[in-house]
């Protein structure tokens, strides 16, 4: 446990030092979310309408924003650190750690999401709630969001563990990552909120983990009336911890497998 906290104390120190990184997103963002806000206007006005799959302006407004939180609070590059790792040979130092590859990578994208959290999510929020207030969040609705959003941080990662070991079998696995990052955005509701797909397949989509990576945590941060039910709040965090589990379990099987060739490879 002290070797892990190392780590994550390590690479926090590291990450820290791209403060002037962190400045200018905060610069971008607001002038994103004006941009969004100008396009989502232009919608509602256009339809003359003031709710468009059961969300106001406001809403839809602060789902995109949503995502991008979510994003600032689980993002990771596990994928690509341990296909550079096999390429570039360090894997082999990485396998005579104290502390396993797994642990490792987990403690580094623990303490660069704190660093996301403390630079770009906090500010972040902030600076948007002046510009366009979000009326409809609650301390509790944070509450239950930021609940969702560290379970989304722990799927993401495993998600991520996972990808990372194709690169064993690929060698580089950037192609799987690109079309990773657009099969989770459109699975999970990043790209568009999930009720404008069909039911057939938002019917599918419920058996897949990444509506629970974003479009439910998204769904308590904007305080919706089906998540004002501590049954639901219980129920997708439960559905969250399912799998969580699996993709444990999961990641530790394809380890065990992938190790073994490695080793038998180098000899």
């Amino acid at each position: 446990m002290n070797s892990f906290g190392e780590i994550i104390r390590m690479q926090f120190k590291e990450s820290i030092q791209y403060k002037w990184s962190f400045a200018l997103t905060l610069i971008i963002y607001p002038i994103m979310l004006l941009i969004t806000i100008a396009l989502f206007k232009s919608i509602y006005a256009y339809n003359h309408t003031n709710l468009i799959k059961g969300y106001s302006l406001d809403r839809m407004i602060w789902y995109y924003v949503a995502v991008n939180f979510i994003y600032n609070c689980i993002w990771n590059y596990t994928d690509i650190r341990i296909s550079e790792r096999i390429l570039n040979g360090n894997l082999t130092v990485d396998l005579l750690r104290p502390v396993s590859l797994f642990k490792f990578e987990f403690a580094r994208a623990i303490a660069t999401r704190i660093t996301a959290v403390i630079c770009e999510f906090i500010p972040g929020l902030f600076l948007f709630s002046l510009i366009y207030y979000p009326g409809f969040l609650t301390v509790a609705s944070f509450a239950k969001f930021s609940i969702m959003v560290i379970m989304a941080f722990i799927l993401y990662y495993l998600f991520n563990f996972i990808l990372g070991l194709a690169a064993f079998l690929t060698k580089n696995n950037t192609s799987i990552v690109a079309i990773r990052m657009a099969f989770v955005n459109i699975t999970g509701g990043a790209l568009i909120p999930l009720e404008f797909y069909p039911g057939w397949l938002n019917r599918i989509l419920d058996f897949l983990p990444f509506k629970y990576i974003f479009y439910w945590p998204v769904q308590f941060f904007l305080n919706r009336e089906s998540t004002r039910n501590l049954e639901v709040l219980l129920h997708i965090f439960g559905l969250q911890l399912v799998w969580a589990l699996i993709l444990y379990l999961l990641c530790k099987f394809l380890w065990g497998k992938v190790v073994k060739q490695f080793c038998a490879a180098g000899g």
